[in-house]
């Protein structure tokens, strides 16, 4: 190489100018290289789970403009297109790193070798600060690869995801149509009515022959509630504020009344008390109140959180207990005043949440592998049992002391005494394990996962640990 301004090594020159071959093509073609990441990155952080959208946008201007200035005192043009990349990593860390945790205790490990390595890899072309951001771009797109690959039934497929299952000798399938979401348990006679989400289906299977007995296109529906009347509630999820509604189904999947919900986006979850209904909304991270008898608007309470995620009332106390994907501290509501009136800090990100009635309240927490019981006159944590990695659905007999907590991460099933947190029993279930039922009689459970509907018996479980 020839001397170049005093500098007599390609090495110090690299070191100097933090780019190989400063020319206009290597330029070009890191642009061209930068901009699919950056569109896919863009895609991903306007969706809404990882933060508004103004806060993107406004990171985006901000990191342009920086690159911008930069550019004009150091004269790096294409650095503008690593930084504005790292920046959009940073607001998806939390999908990036959901992608890393379905590799369980190596995805961490994988992590921090990866991450450590990449930015080693990047030093021998760029100073530090510019490795950093491009192995944080690298270990954004891996995590969140990570995460469609684990959660999108079209991968599942490809790669026989649902084949090879090492699921409990205690389960049986009563139906494999792959993705449902949630269900419950109905008797006389008894079923199963499971929901499928962005699948927009919903079907009645025998619990006991696994026959279909009804199938029909239900829009969005990834949680369903059973209303204190025998109704079933079915809140409209993923439409994106438009034509957000609540479903109430007869126990045979028929919509006897559809209520629109105003200012709600992502309605997820519904829960009642007295007259009212209310509707978690997800992205608006709000409460939509109407009235259940005839569907009128009441009011709309705003929530201090983030990523609102699932609901649960307490008709003796008359409060509404509301947990959040995305934030550390699970929220009390008062029935009457329809305001919040309580804080409990549980840690960060919550799954279900689950009322006894005039006793405790329950919470998944997935990234502890715990669920946590609170007291709900005091607000504070009472109890803490431990369970598998990603615990997403928690389901409670009073009756027999018992507490079942379905793993998403780990595809178990724990059962613990709820009295002493004593765990009784694990067995495995199928990949993307989502959601449990318990029959009215507490003597069945059907679980809700990726590759299909489970069910055993609750004794054959307990008696198989």
């Amino acid at each position: 190489m020839n001397e170049i301004e005093g500098i007599d090594s390609k090495k110090e020159y690299i070191k100097q100018t933090d780019s190989p071959t400063p020319t206009w093509l290597y330029y070009f073609l890191q642009i061209l290289l930068g901009l699919p990441y950056i569109v896919f990155l863009l895609f991903v952080s306007h969706n809404g789970f990882a933060s508004p959208v103004w806060v993107g946008e406004a990171g985006m201007i901000a990191i342009l403009i920086s690159c911008a200035i930069y550019r004009i005192i150091y004269q790096k043009r294409a650095h503008v297109i690593s930084w504005s990349a790292a920046w959009l990593s940073l607001v998806n860390w939390i999908i990036a790193a959901g992608g890393f945790s379905y590799l369980r205790t190596w995805g961490l490990i994988v992590l921090g070798i990866g991450f450590t390595a990449g930015t080693w890899f990047f030093m021998r072309w760029s100073k530090w600060p510019l490795a950093v951001a491009r192995s944080l771009i690298v270990f954004s797109i891996v995590g969140i690869l990570l995460l469609q690959v684990n959660r999108d039934l079209w991968f599942s497929n490809l790669f026989g995801l649902c084949h090879n299952l090492k699921t409990s000798k205690c389960f049986t399938f009563i139906d494999k149509e792959k993705g449902p979401y949630d269900g419950l348990i109905l008797d006389k006679p008894s079923r199963v009515m499971a929901v499928y989400g962005e699948g927009e289906g919903l079907k009645i299977i025998s619990l006991e022959k696994g026959e279909i007995l009804f199938k029909r296109r239900l829009l969005g529906s990834q949680r369903i509630t059973l209303a204190p009347d025998g109704h079933i509630l079915s809140a409209a999820w993923g439409r994106w504020g438009k034509n957000e509604s609540l479903e109430v189904l007869d126990q045979w999947g028929q919509t006897q009344k559809t209520f629109q919900l105003q200012g709600c986006t992502n309605a997820f979850e519904a829960a009642i008390v007295d007259d009212d209904a209310y509707v978690v909304c997800e992205m608006t991270n709000s409460l939509s109140v109407l009235k259940y008898s005839d569907g009128m608007p009441s009011d709309v309470i705003p929530l201090p959180g983030k990523n609102a995620y699932s609901v649960g009332s307490d008709p003796i106390r008359g409060k509404i207990w509301v947990s959040f994907w995305y934030s550390s501290d699970l929220v009390r509501v008062d029935a009457k005043t329809k305001k919040v009136d309580g804080i409990v800090h549980v840690g960060f990100s919550q799954f279900q949440v689950k009322v006894i009635p005039g006793d405790k309240v329950y919470v998944a927490l997935p990234i502890r592998s715990e669920v946590a019981a609170i007291n709900p006159v005091t607000l504070k944590i009472v109890q803490k049992y431990k369970v598998g990695l990603g615990v997403r659905d928690i389901e409670i007999i009073p009756s027999r002391d018992l507490l079942f907590a379905l793993n998403y991460y780990d595809s178990t099933l724990d059962i613990l005494r709820l009295s002493d947190g004593k765990r009784l029993a694990r067995h495995n279930t199928a990949r993307l394990s989502r959601g449990i039922a318990i029959s009215s009689d507490g003597k069945f459970i059907a679980v809700f996962t990726g590759c299909g509907i489970l069910k055993a018996s609750v004794d054959d479980l307990l008696r198989t640990k």
